[in-house]
This record gives C-alpha cells, sequence and structure tokens, in this order.
C-alpha cells in the first residue's frame, strides 16, 4: 500500500494535484496552498495529521472506490476552503470533523458525516444538493451553520433526503442539526412510532441556549410517511422532556416532497411530523391534594391533539378502579391550560388516582398515578408512595390539630441529610438529590416522635 506524505508548499495558482494512490497524508508538517489551486483526490483517503492552509483553493474527491475507502479523517481537524464532492459512484466519509469555509458543492454522491460534525463557515454557502446529493446524517454527527434572520437551508438527510430550514429572528446563533430514520416515544430514547408519522426525527441544538427564536420548515417525501398517516392533518411537534409538544394540525405543503412549518420555538429537542394525535398530549403535571374530607386533582397539559376528555380514575388497591368522573379536554391546543376535579367520596386510607385521556378516535392513554392518604384513629405518620421510584414522596399527618412538626430524615448509616420545620399535614419531599437506599424518617409533634422507613428506588 502507497502513501504519498506532503512536505512541499503549493504556491503557483493553477497548480494541479493528482493523487491516484491509497492515502494523501499530511504527517506532522504543514502544507500551505497560496492562489486558486485544486487538489484531486481520485479514490484516496485523505489524512489530516498535520496543518493543512488551504488559501482560496479547492479540494475534490472524486472516483469510484467505497466509502471507507474514500475518507477524511486524521488526527487534525481540516479547514478546507472549498470542498467539492464528485463521486460517480459510492459517497464520501467523514472520520474527524472538518470545516468549510467558503463553499462545499455536491457534484455526485452524498457526504457521510457519520459522528462528525461538519460546520460551515458563517458566509460559507453549500450547492447542487438535491434527493441524491445531501449530507448524509448517519450517527451522531451535525451540520453546524450560522441562522440569523435569513432562511438557512440545511440540506440533510438520513436514507432519503429530508432537509429542515431555519429562520432566527432572535439572537444569531450557530445551529447543529442531524435527522435520524425513526421517531421514538421519548424523543431518544423508548419504542419506535410505527403509525401516523413520518419516520424521521430532526435534533436541533444551538451553540448558546436561549435567545433564538426560530420558525421550523420540515421537509419529507412520501415513502417516508408510515402507515396511517394523514398529510392534510398533519403537524410539527417537538419533545420537551415530558412528551411531545404539538400544534393545530394543518395541510401539508408541495407535493412529493412535502413540508409543514412551524415558528416561535424558544426551546430546542428532537423535532417530528405527526397526525391523528400520534404525538398527542403533553401533560405536564399531574397531582392529589387532600381538601378536609375531599380530594382536589389538578393537571396540566401544554399541548393537546385530537384530544377528547378526560376520565378521572379511583382505586382503592392501586390494581383496581373504576371511573368517578370526566372533564372535557380541549381538543387542540398548544399552549398551557388547567384543570381540575374534586372526589368528594374517597376511602379511609390511600386513595389512588389516574387519568385516562381519550381521543375523537377512541385510542386513549393513562397518566401516572398519584395518591392521597386518609387516616384513621390518633395521631399517626404516614409516607406514601413507598417505595417511592426516584420522585417526591409525601408526609402525612393524621391530626391536623399542630402548630408545628420537625422533620428529621437519616440515611442507613445514621447521617443526617435533610431537616426543615413542618407547618401542613401534607409536606411533599423532593428525592432528587437522595442516592438509592433506605432513609429514617423521623418527625417530631409536641413533644411525641413517630418513626417511619421508607426506600427510595
Amino acid at each position: 500500500m502507497k502513501s504519498i506524505i506532503i512536505t512541499f508548499i503549493i504556491m503557483c495558482s493553477a497548480f494541479l494535484v493528482q493523487a491516484q494512490t491509497t492515502k494523501l497524508h499530511i504527517t506532522g508538517g504543514n502544507v500551505n496552498v497560496n492562489g486558486a489551486s485544486k487538489i484531486v483526490l481520485n479514490d484516496v483517503q485523505w489524512i489530516n495529521d498535520g496543518t493543512f492552509s488551504a488559501g482560496s483553493s479547492e479540494v475534490e474527491i472524486s472516483g469510484t472506490a467505497s466509502s471507507a475507502n474514500t475518507t477524511i479523517g486524521g488526527t487534525s481537524t481540516t479547514s478546507f476552503y472549498e470542498l467539492k464532492i464528485n463521486k460517480s459512484s459510492n459517497d464520501v466519509t467523514l472520520a474527524k470533523e472538518i470545516e468549510v469555509t467558503n463553499e462545499l458543492t455536491l457534484s455526485s454522491g452524498k457526504l457521510l458525516i457519520d459522528n462528525y460534525d461538519l460546520e460551515m463557515g458563517n458566509t460559507a454557502t453549500i450547492s447542487n444538493v438535491n434527493s441524491n446529493r445531501y449530507i448524509k446524517t448517519d450517527g451522531t454527527g451535525g451540520l453546524i451553520r450560522e441562522v440569523g434572520a435569513s432562511n438557512v437551508v440545511f440540506p440533510v438527510g438520513n436514507s432519503t433526503y429530508t432537509p429542515l430550514s431555519v429562520q432566527n429572528s432572535g439572537t444569531t446563533d450557530d445551529f447543529s442539526i442531524r435527522t435520524s430514520a425513526e421517531v421514538l416515544e421519548n424523543g431518544n430514547s423508548g419504542n419506535a412510532l410505527t403509525t401516523d408519522v413520518v419516520d424521521r426525527t430532526w435534533f436541533v441544538e444551538e451553540g448558546v441556549a436561549g435567545g433564538s427564536n426560530l420558525t421550523l420548515t420540515a421537509t419529507w417525501n412520501a415513502a417516508d410517511e408510515l402507515t396511517g398517516f394523514d398529510r392534510t392533518q398533519s403537524y410539527l411537534s417537538h419533545y420537551t422532556g415530558s412528551g411531545w409538544n404539538g400544534t393545530v394540525p394543518g395541510a401539508a405543503s408541495g407535493s412529493n416532497p412535502y413540508s409543514i412549518s412551524r415558528s416561535g420555538i424558544t426551546t430546542l429537542s428532537p423535532f417530528a411530523v405527526g397526525s391523528n394525535g400520534a404525538l398527542p398530549i403533553e401533560l405536564f403535571s399531574f397531582t392529589a391534594l387532600r381538601r378536609n374530607e375531599y380530594v382536589q386533582l389538578e393537571w396540566i397539559t401544554v399541548t393537546e391533539i385530537n384530544s377528547d376528555l378526560f376520565e378521572i380514575e379511583h382505586s382503592r388497591d392501586g390494581i383496581l378502579y373504576e371511573k368517578v368522573g370526566e372533564v372535557t379536554a380541549a381538543g387542540f391546543s398548544s399552549s398551557e391550560l388547567n384543570y381540575d376535579f374534586l372526589h368528594k367520596n374517597p376511602a379511609k386510607g390511600l386513595n389512588y388516582y389516574r387519568l385516562k385521556q381519550l381521543d375523537y378516535d377512541g385510542s386513549f392513554e393513562y397518566s401516572d398515578i398519584v395518591s392521597v392518604l386518609f387516616l384513621e384513629g390518633g395521631r399517626q405518620l404516614a409516607v406514601y408512595p413507598n417505595p417511592v421510584f426516584g420522585g417526591p414522596f409525601t408526609l402525612s399527618l393524621s391530626d391536623p390539630n399542630f402548630e408545628l412538626a420537625e422533620l428529621s430524615i437519616y440515611d442507613s448509616v445514621g447521617r443526617l441529610v435533610q431537616s426543615q420545620t413542618i407547618l401542613d399535614i401534607n409536606t411533599e419531599i423532593q428525592t432528587v438529590d437522595f442516592p438509592k437506599g433506605i432513609y429514617l424518617v423521623s418527625m417530631e409533634v409536641d413533644g411525641l416522635r413517630f418513626l417511619e422507613r421508607v426506600v427510595v428506588q
């Protein structure tokens, strides 16, 4: 196997380097290119372990070799002035992040960026893209471009060309975008959705968090739509950490490819295109509070798609539930909405509640379960839920006639991890900083001390 060790300086304005061996290897020295020179690599790997100063030159990668044999890599990040991908068959793969300061031209073939970033200079352009020539984001690497008030196209795709356009009426910033060939329940994790969505997720990140106000336009092909997807009732949704946040459905624009836009985006995350409530309701919170002898249930949604109503279900054992009421849902909303329901017949002991959210088409899903305790007899302390799985637990004292109580929580070796004064018979204790383990809860009231164990899992 041959390789070329570059040790010379290219200074003339029309110098042409034709490399027809397997590697062009810059090893530790400097390669300075002055003038409008052109370097053509025909079926050659670019390996930069030194310093490459591109001047105003163009590097063209051509040939028919496999993507694995036409890579751009090395230990140093290469900054190209102009880069042309001109593979008559197969593509070019990044094995190291690169920068293009003036122009990236896709004459033939794709640029596979794999797990490496491709950063474009602030005024750099990307030319000659289409459904066969684009930047393929087949890993964790993203295409980075600066976006201000003018619309900027990110010509990315996976197995098909699905570009994302970005316009920013906020603070100009650098944005990284990639796409993957599936939509996951939890944005980055969970099961893949199999119906009613475009089978693509666009991942959008910004260089400096905050200050952006974006309009995004996602483009896809008919072949990317999964069973049941209705492009006349589609919407661009983004995952905010607790659910998919959609907007009011509308008809997609175009005719294969299709596109849909959404404006007013100030937080970034995975984005996907859905229909028929496939990325439906985002439940921000669901709580149950004791109000004298009743239970007040309150919940907040931040987005609703095709939501018909909420059924409130109650259980005494956390297993068997029965409907105790219902509340009409908004149907379609992309803003925060507050709901409540008063349960007038709670049982003594633990009361469990969940929401059953039904859509217009009859589909439904359940919320998380919340609980409220009604104790009988003399003064008692209860801790619930127990065990607690990563969330908060509630301390409840059966006797409401006390002015204050002193709370102390100890870990399994007797170290004090939290202490505070309690003024309410129901107090929620956050466990975000509690390692998994067994804790002793001590509450002292009117000279009496109550002890309970709680397991954090």
